[in-house]
């Protein structure tokens, strides 16, 4: 009787065993219901009509004077100048030197040195410039090419401060006039005595390249722009000063700009940015979105990424139609840069949508670009060649 038994529970178990092998049978199938059937599709530019927009936009609402680096020189159509207060202190040895009219020392030489950290351009061209007294106050804060135009009347254009440059890979330097030099000192040892609103430097149109060197902003403090000056009592000492950065701020001027049909220019330094807007009203409702991908096709003849190259393009969410603000609570997605293209996951953006968040599009930008002239010249949704306009692919889960 035990071995009937026994043999029973082995031809049923091998019975169960078969049936969890095989596709389940149409009986089966049936007692599941519709509703909790799933089916997961995708949609992209080839069967679904995203009515992609996209339009660059100057932002001004980018405060260069927080940028890490001063940008200097001639880029296609940028120009880009900088301005720079010196704060110069005296050790008392050398303050109870001078006279109460300041007299009494004498600065035998003078010299500016920026340490250089970013370049665009052929590094064969030319790079020429000149440097110019300010002579009123000015804040590096929120400071604008019209700013810039309203202080150039109190700027000595006429009067060139500089001498016997010297331009390599890691630093640019540049002597200075001793005179002003020395009203700079006398000013940090009587107000009243002379002023010091620092310096003006600009490219001349021979500058055919642009160069960055580290601003005031930077956390490589050593490596900031000084001013060194040789400083002498007649008959008693000669010892040197270095002075460090109290302000500065880079400026840069578009002249003649002109937009190529079918192309979006995003461009670090004024700064140059895009927002992209796509129609995702017609998507399915109630679907989950497992994956939003975009790609950005580029020009790769007319785009130039600088030195060091830029790899990275920022997308945030817009707040509204109008201003190009962006919504700050949603984060950041980076693109990266590939072989001609920039991709980036665009995901947990897409499900905002769905879940409800009105639809602004997005706001493109280069990485740093306030301390950049690099460009990147993306094809638009109006380009001629369909392969190059701007791709969205979205897979998603939904109920049958």
């Amino acid at each position: 009787m035990k071995l009937i038994l026994k043999f029973m529970f082995l031809l049923t178990g091998l019975a169960i065993l078969a049936s969890c092998q095989d596709d389940p049978g149409p009986i089966g199938s049936s007692l599941i219901p519709d509703s909790d059937l799933v089916v997961i599709d995708s949609l992209d530019n080839s069967n679904f009509n995203f009515e992609l927009k996209m339009k660059t936009f100057k932002d001004d609402s980018v405060d260069i004077g927080s940028s890490n680096t001063l940008l200097l020189g001639n880029y296609d159509d940028i120009k880009s100048s900088i301005l720079i207060q010196y704060y110069i202190f005296l050790a008392d040895s050398l303050s109870e030197a001078l006279d109460d009219n300041g007299e009494g020392l004498i600065v035998m030489d003078a010299w500016v040195e920026l340490d250089r950290r970013y370049a665009i351009g052929d590094e064969a061209s030319a790079f020429e410039f000149t440097a110019h007294r300010i002579t009123r106050e000015w804040a590096p804060n929120d400071f604008t090419d019209d700013e810039l135009q309203t202080l150039l009347p109190d700027i000595e254009t006429g009067v060139d401060l500089k001498t016997e440059v010297s331009v390599d890979d890691s630093i640019m330097a540049f002597h200075f006039d001793t005179d002003v030099a020395l009203d700079w000192i006398k000013h940090s040892y009587d107000t009243t005595l002379a002023k010091n609103y620092g310096v003006y430097i600009t490219p001349t149109p021979a500058a055919a390249k642009t160069l960055g060197f580290y601003g005031l902003s930077s956390a490589n403090v050593d490596n900031i722009s000084r001013m060194k000056m040789v400083i002498q009592k007649p008959g008693e000492f000669i010892d040197t000063v270095t002075s460090t950065v109290s302000g500065d701020v880079h400026v840069n001027s578009v002249v003649n700009r002109v937009s190529v049909p079918g192309t979006r220019l995003l461009q670090g330094g004024i700064p140059q940015r895009s927002m992209l807007s796509f129609n995702l009203a017609d998507l399915p409702r109630d679907i989950i979105i497992n994956n939003a991908k975009m790609v950005l096709h580029f020009d790769e003849v007319s785009s130039d990424f600088g030195d060091p190259e830029f790899t990275t393009l920022y997308a945030q969410l817009l707040a509204d139609s109008t201003d190009y603000n962006v919504d700050t609570d949603y984060g950041t997605i980076q693109f990266i840069k590939d072989s001609g293209t920039f991709e980036g996951n665009i995901t947990t953006f897409v499900q905002y949508w769905q879940n409800g968040l009105e639809n602004f599009g997005l706001k493109f930008y280069i990485a740093n670009d306030i301390g950049n002239v690099s460009k990147v010249v993306l094809y638009g949704p109006d380009n001629s060649d369909a392969a190059l306009v701007p791709e969205l692919v979205i897979t998603y889960t939904a109920q049958r």
